[in-house]
């Protein structure tokens, strides 16, 4: 069953700041302390812009005070970005699963702010593409060769460090980087949930942005063209789950 919160935020001119969005999160925290057994009673949220490398955002519990750590490249975002991460954030701490509208919402915004964050030139970005089940760097020459010509030997790939469980792929637009949740890399997914993962983040690699809008529709249509889309889509929103209970560590 989703757990779906509906309640009203105050209004904020931009820009937002840290008073602002503890406020938002004070708003967020209340729907869901009022719609869960697990109890986390917090007198105060304070928050803090970051310079975190990347889009990292942290919320933690000391005593009885709530302590938010956002991304400093998140600043000067609207009500809606923050609305969205306090939902994401909350329902880790609540053990919830985060309202699929509110999930969609954030991950938007980070892709479109992904896209605008300049990569290191210090930072040298090493992602293995051969996992112990599935060889990534093997199944994007495949379906470049299938369905886009063979045009993708520019993009890199491989699994990500962490075993990721909500977000299954991601591309990087500044670093050209197709990274896939090493969770994945296990012998109980179908090799066809891989192959669409990565076929969705390469068909990012051409359907770029437009006005604010990550998946547009000519990405939907491509995306539908996956031969094995459907029970692709069927086994992450049915079975997965199941799955990540199964091997909940």
């Amino acid at each position: 069953m989703q757990l779906s919160l509906n309640f009203q935020f105050p209004f904020f001119a931009e820009p937002l700041d840290e008073t602002d969005i503890a406020s938002i999160f004070q708003s967020v925290y209340r729907g869901y302390l009022n719609r869960s057994w697990k109890i986390n009673f917090t007198k105060n949220i304070h928050v803090e812009f970051f310079a975190y490398r990347g889009l990292k955002h942290v919320l933690r519990f000391r005593d009885d005070e709530a302590h938010v750590r956002i991304s400093h490249h998140a600043k000067g975002q609207n009500t809606e970005f923050f609305e969205a991460l306090a939902h994401v954030l909350w329902a880790r701490v609540f053990r919830k699963k985060c309202d699929p509208v509110w999930e969609k919402t954030y991950k938007d915004y980070e892709t479109q702010l992904a896209h605008k964050i300049p990569e290191s030139p210090s930072v040298k970005r090493v992602f293995d593409s051969r996992g112990v089940i599935f060889d990534l760097e093997e199944i994007k020459s495949r379906l470049d060769l299938r369905f886009f010509g063979g045009h993708f030997n520019a993009v890199k790939i491989g699994w990500s460090r962490q075993s990721a469980r909500t977000r299954l792929g991601h591309y990087d637009f500044g670093a050209a980087w197709i990274v896939i949740t090493k969770i994945l890399d296990h012998p109980e997914i179908p090799s066809y949930v891989v192959e669409y993962i990565v076929y969705h983040e390469m068909l990012h690699h051409i359907h770029r942005p437009q006005n604010g809008r990550i998946h547009t529709r000519e990405f939907n249509a491509a995306e539908k063209l996956f031969p094995d889309y459907r029970i692709a889509k069927t086994w992450i929103n049915e079975t997965y789950p199941k799955f990540l209970r199964r091997n909940a560590q």
